[in-house]
């Protein structure tokens, strides 16, 4: 409940460490933090309890006593404080308040944890429904395998004529070792007139300019067709 009285209180977490601060209105700044609206530090460390409080008149000295506590005191003198303190909920109406709202924070600590225990059970229930369905398609992708297994053969039926065209030159091999020795390789032929030599090519190359048979008379050095004419050799 708000009222004109400024406060300076202290929270015990969850964890046993204890927390400092300020509000005009007690009540509902406790279950701010139980509910996880208040203070980041409180947040991660609930439920939080109410264990110590001071009233002023102004936020401003409310204020300057909670940077005093934060500050200025040890963690041994703040739980002496808090033990020492005479007004801590001293009205029974303010404490059956805090607990109230104590026992309230708990209980919406657990229904949400329970929610969140739900939402992981249905998530982990989606998430196996996603994985089983892959594996009826894959079962289904398979099937198609023993219809390639037609081209295999014929992958083997191609690599016999390979092992054929592999023993072929074996055999070439072994009548090259048995068979003709290699042919010589002819060079050009020369005709020797008188001292003079002259090609076998350019032979015929002046005789095809006479045409049909040709004689070739040495001691003329030329050459005559069956008609008499005739053409030098040199």
């Amino acid at each position: 409940m708000k009222t004109d009285k400024h406060y300076t209180y202290i929270l015990r977490c969850s964890d046993g460490t204890l927390y400092t601060g300020y509000t005009n209105n007690l009540d509902k700044r406790v279950r701010d933090n139980n509910s996880g609206k208040g203070a980041k530090y409180t947040k991660a460390r609930l439920p939080v309890e109410l264990v110590y409080h001071e009233a002023f008149d102004t936020k401003a000295e409310a204020m300057s006593r909670e940077w005093h506590i934060k500050h200025d005191m040890t963690r041994e003198v703040k739980i002496k404080l808090i033990e020492s303190s005479s007004n801590l909920l001293k009205d029974s109406e303010t404490a059956n308040k805090m607990k109230a709202s104590n026992a309230n924070a708990l209980n919406n600590i657990e229904r949400r944890n329970r929610s969140m225990a739900d939402d992981k059970k249905i998530e982990a229930t989606k998430t196996e429904e996603v994985k089983a369905a892959p594996v009826e398609k894959k079962t289904r992708g398979r099937k198609p395998a023993a219809k390639k297994a037609a081209p295999a053969k014929n992958a083997t039926a191609k690599k016999t004529p390979a092992k054929d065209a592999a023993k072929a030159p074996a055999k070439k091999t072994a009548a090259k070792k048995v068979g003709r020795p290699a042919k010589k390789h002819l060079g050009k032929i020369f005709f020797e007139v008188d001292g003079q030599q002259i090609e076998l090519k350019a032979l015929e190359k002046k005789a095809a300019k006479l045409g049909g048979d040709v004689y070739v008379v040495a001691n003329e050095k030329k050459i005559f067709d069956a008609n008499g004419k005739s053409i030098d050799l040199f």
